[in-house]
C-alpha cells in the first residue's frame, strides 16, 4: 500500500494562537493550543515579595548543593521542603533522559561553585539560578530558569526548565493552554490521534502521579498483546538500571515543545509511524491497530531505529 503521510500537531493543538516563551535576551514566539490555565500561580510583582522569592530559591540551592557533597540522601527532604510533589517526580524522569541532576545540571558540585551560586528575578514567576565551576573563569557559567507558585502562603519551585531546553522560560513551557481531547473511535486514524494526543497531554501537563495515569490509559486502549510489548520494554530497561522507560515516547519524559515536530504516516490500513523530533534526532515508533465491536485498540507496537 503506498504510504500516506499526515500532518500532525496533535488534535488538541489545531486552534492556536500566539504565545510567548522567552531566553535571556531574546523573545522566541511560539504556538500553543487554546485553553485554560491547568494551575492558578500568583503573580509575583511586588519587590519584597520578589526578595523573599529569591532568598528561599537561595537557601534551597545552598543547602541542596551542600548535601551533593556530603550527605546527596538527605536532599529527598529537602526537595519536599522547597519543591512541588508534581516536580520532585518530573526531576526524576529528567534525570533518568539526561544522566545529570536536572536541579543543578551536573552530576556533582564543589564548594566554589557552591560560593558562586545566585539567584535573580527575570519576570513574573520566573527566576534564573546561576553559578561557575570556576569562580575565575566568566565563560564557564550555569544557568538555570525556574518557576515559583505560592502555596498555602509559601513558596515552592514549581519547574525547572530541563537541560535540554538551555536558558529558556515562560509558562508555554508547562503547556498551560493546551487541552486534552476526548479518544475519537471513528477511525483507526482518529483514535491513533486523540489517544496520542491524551497521552502526550499527560506528560505535557506535569500531573502527580504520572506513571498511574499513563498506566490507566493503556490499560482501557491497549491489548493484551501490547501490554506484555510494553511490560517487556520496561523491564528491560529497569534491569539496565533505567526505569520508567516508556515505549510509546522511546523515551523517560517528553517536553511540550516536541509536539510541533510530530507526524504520522500511514503505513498500511491499520498501521501507523509516530515521529517526533528531539535533540534534532528523529523518534520513531510504529503501531499496530486492532478493532472490535466499534472499538479500536493499540496491538503492536515497535521502534524504529
Amino acid at each position: 500500500m503506498k504510504q500516506k503521510i499526515i500532518c500532525l500537531l496533535l488534535l488538541c493543538c489545531l486552534s492556536l494562537y500566539s504565545s510567548d516563551i522567552y531566553s535571556i535576551g531574546n523573545s522566541i514566539n511560539l504556538h500553543n493550543a487554546q485553553g485554560n490555565n491547568v494551575t492558578k500561580v500568583v503573580e509575583l510583582k511586588d519587590t519584597l515579595q520578589v526578595q523573599d522569592v529569591i532568598h528561599r530559591v537561595e537557601n534551597f540551592y545552598k543547602t541542596y548543593t551542600t548535601n551533593v557533597l556530603s550527605n546527596p540522601y538527605s536532599n529527598d527532604l529537602i526537595k519536599k521542603e522547597y519543591l512541588t510533589k508534581r516536580l520532585i517526580e518530573k526531576m526524576d524522569r529528567v534525570m533518568l533522559a539526561t544522566g545529570a541532576d536536572p536541579i543543578i545540571r551536573a552530576q556533582d558540585f564543589t564548594e566554589s561553585a557552591i560560593r558562586t551560586l545566585k539567584v535573580r528575578h527575570l519576570r513574573g514567576d520566573w527566576y534564573m539560578v546561576g553559578y561557575k565551576w570556576n569562580a575565575r573563569d566568566d565563560t564557564d557559567y550555569q544557568e538555570i530558569p525556574l518557576k515559583v507558585i505560592q502555596v498555602n502562603g509559601q513558596y515552592f519551585i514549581d519547574y525547572i526548565t530541563p537541560e535540554w531546553n538551555g536558558a529558556l522560560y515562560g509558562d508555554t513551557l508547562l503547556c498551560y493552554n493546551m487541552k486534552s481531547q476526548p479518544i475519537d473511535n471513528r477511525s483507526s486514524l482518529l483514535f491513533l490521534n486523540t489517544f496520542y494526543s491524551a497521552y502526550i497531554y499527560e506528560y505535557c501537563s506535569i500531573p502527580e502521579n504520572l506513571i498511574g495515569r499513563l498506566a490507566d490509559l493503556r490499560r482501557k486502549y491497549f491489548t493484551s498483546n501490547a501490554l506484555a510489548q510494553f511490560e517487556e520494554a520496561f523491564n528491560e530497561s529497569k534491569l539496565d538500571g533505567y526505569p520508567n522507560y516508556d515505549l510509546l515516547i522511546d523515551y523517560f519524559d517528553f517536553d511540550c515543545l516536541w509536539i510541533p515536530s510530530i507526524t504520522f504516516t500511514q503505513l498500511d490500513e491499520k498501521i501507523y509511524q509516530i515521529s517526533y523530533v528531539k535533540f534534532n534526532i528523529p523518534v520513531i515508533v510504529v503501531m499496530e491497530i486492532t478493532e472490535k465491536d466499534g472499538e479500536y485498540k493499540i496491538d503492536n507496537i515497535r521502534i524504529k531505529k
